[in-house]
């Protein structure tokens, strides 16, 4: 069951040219039956390892392993609540929506400033 959708905005300094950059991540934080959590990340739709792990990012002016990121901002997402009286709309054509979702345009995040 997902317990939380955000949007986390990290701050990386390269180790190695000092180059400093932000990015945005899409963090789902899961709960399996057992009651472990579990943490999926993804930058525009595509999934990345965690950016908290050593040495996970590569400075995009060198190519070197980062340092850890560190949390500038946290936007929350609400998760829908569950239950029947949840607002929900059942999609009829699933494989259509699949389609015209797919060949929909990409918006990127907008660059952050530095």
């Amino acid at each position: 069951m997902i317990v939380d959708l955000a949007v986390e905005q990290l701050m990386f300094t390269c180790r190695h040219c000092a180059h400093r950059w932000r990015r945005d991540y899409d963090v789902v934080s899961y709960e399996d039956g057992d009651g472990t959590l579990f943490q999926y990340f993804s930058v525009e739709g595509q999934p990345v390892p965690s950016p908290y792990a050593h040495a996970s990012v590569l400075c995009p002016s060198c190519g070197q392993p980062t340092t850890f990121g560190h949390l500038v901002s946290r936007r929350s997402i609400p998760v829908p609540p569950g239950g029947p009286r949840r607002p929900r709309t059942r999609v009829p054509d699933v494989d259509r929506a699949l389609v015209e979702q797919g060949h929909s345009p990409h918006e990127p995040s907008p660059p952050a400033p530095v």
